[in-house]
C-alpha cells in the first residue's frame, strides 16, 4: 500500500532497489497497439452475459453512496488475480482512512496481497496528491505490463473525487499564474496510456484495463418524497 510519493502506508518496511519513473509519460505508440476485441471475462455472470467488458478497454461504474460499487470491485480484484493470472492496482482517489482499512483486510484475507498493489490519495491530503494520485497509479500499471509483461487491472475509485481535485488545485494556480489551464487540460492525456502494447520479438500481448468508479453525489438540501 502506497501513497502518492511511493512511500509504503501499511506499516510494512521501505521498499529497496526501487526505480523512480516520471508520472507524465507519453502513451504507446500506435503501432504498437492492436485493433483486436477481446472480452474480459470477471467471473460475474450478470456482467459478462448482458453487459460484457472489453479487454485493453475503458468501464465506468456508476452510482452513488451505498449502493455497492466497491464491493463489486473487491470481487473483480479477487477473480482478476485468481482466474487471469495478472495483477490489479487499486488506485484510491479521496477515499477515506476506514474504507482504505477496510479493503486491506479484506484483500488479505482473500490472499491476493502478493498480485495486488493500493495506492492512496485520501481526502486528508492535499488536492495536488489526490490530482496525481491516479497519474502515479497508470505508471505503475505500465511498469507491469511493459516490463513484467502481465495483464493489468487498473481500477480508480473515484474518478469524482479525481475531478474535483483537479479543480481545486486550477484554482490555487489562478492565484498565481495565469496559465491555470494546464491543470485541467492534462486530465485526458492519462486515459490514452491505458491501452495494449506489445513487446519484443514474439509479439507477446500484455493488457491494461481500466475500470473506474462514477459517483453520482446528491445535491445539498434535497428533499425526498415518501410515497
Amino acid at each position: 500500500m502506497f501513497d502518492v510519493f511511493g512511500q509504503t502506508i501499511d506499516r510494512g518496511p521501505a521498499l529497496s532497489d526501487i526505480q523512480r519513473r516520471s508520472v507524465h509519460r507519453a502513451p504507446s505508440a500506435l503501432y504498437r497497439r492492436s485493433t483486436k476485441s477481446e472480452i474480459f471475462e470477471t467471473g460475474i455472470k450478470l456482467i459478462d452475459l448482458l453487459m460484457p467488458l472489453e479487454r485493453e478497454g475503458k468501464a465506468g461504474l456508476f452510482g452513488g453512496a451505498g449502493v455497492g460499487k466497491t464491493v463489486l470491485l473487491t470481487e473483480m480484484i479477487h477473480n482478476m488475480i485468481g482466474h487471469h493470472d495478472g495483477v490489479s492496482i487499486f488506485c484510491g482517489i479521496g477515499e477515506r482512512c476506514r474504507e482504505g482499512e477496510e479493503l486491506h483486510r479484506d484483500m488479505k484475507d482473500a490472499g491476493v496481497l502478493p498480485n495486488m498493489v493500493m495506492i492512496f490519495g485520501q481526502m486528508n491530503e492535499p488536492p495536488g496528491s489526490r490530482f496525481r494520485v491516479g497519474h502515479a497509479a497508470l505508471t505503475m500499471a505500465e511498469y507491469f505490463r511493459d516490463d513484467e509483461h502481465r495483464d493489468v487491472l487498473l481500477l480508480i475509485d473515484n474518478i469524482f473525487r479525481f475531478i474535483q481535485a483537479g479543480m481545486e488545485v486550477g484554482r490555487t494556480r489562478v492565484r498565481r499564474t495565469p496559465h491555470a489551464k494546464a491543470a485541467s487540460s492534462r486530465r485526458p492525456c492519462g486515459e490514452t496510456r491505458a491501452a495494449v502494447s506489445h513487446a519484443g520479438s514474439k509479439r507477446v500481448r500484455q493488457r491494461l484495463t481500466l475500470m473506474a468508479v462514477i459517483s453520482v453525489p446528491a445535491p445539498p438540501n434535497r428533499t425526498i418524497r415518501k410515497l
